[in-house]
């Protein structure tokens, strides 16, 4: 029982198996509490990383064949702001930041002076979201993202975690 003026954690499983209902935004998790007195209602933004499974590695062939097959109406891109301003970051530290969160590298290559890292990650229910991350060195390096998802509804969400990820 907790009392007025107590407060108590308390840790429930998060289940993404059940009916789909569509959030604005998608990463909204309603909450109903249920005590003795009332039944409360309440919202809370669910920090979309926290979804990204495991088993998000793809093969390599297959993430080429995926990234084709995915219509370019698709695709999203988005610059990765002031994010050279932050001490030690490079390609590498990105990539082992996304890696902690699920996010994997698939293959890595330098084109023209740009490193070109291709990455992918899965969220619950087979969603797949293939990326390519460019990044220009220099001074003032420039990083570049873009992402393909067959489920465009998904692309808010991926946009703010992966800047969120690439920051902290």
């Amino acid at each position: 029982m907790v009392h007025q003026n107590q407060s108590f954690d308390v840790s429930l499983p998060l289940n993404t198996n059940g009916a789909v209902q569509k959030m604005e935004p998608l990463n909204n998790l309603q909450v109903a509490v249920k005590n003795n007195f009332d039944v409360f209602y309440f919202s809370a933004l669910v920090p979309t990383h926290i979804l990204f499974l495991e088993q998000g590695e793809m093969d390599r062939k297959v993430f080429l064949t995926t990234w084709k097959d995915i219509p370019s109406t698709h695709e999203k891109s988005f610059a990765l702001e002031n994010l050279g301003s932050i001490p030690n970051i490079n390609t590498n530290t990105i990539i082992e930041k996304l890696k902690a969160n699920n996010v994997f590298m698939i293959a890595k290559r330098t084109v023209e002076g740009k490193d070109m890292v291709y990455l992918s990650l899965q969220l619950p229910r087979d969603i797949w979201v293939l990326m390519e991350l460019k990044v220009t060195p220099g001074v003032t390096a420039m990083y570049n993202m873009a992402y393909k998802c067959r489920q465009v509804q998904v692309s808010p969400i991926i946009h703010s975690s992966i800047d969120t990820i690439c920051r902290n």
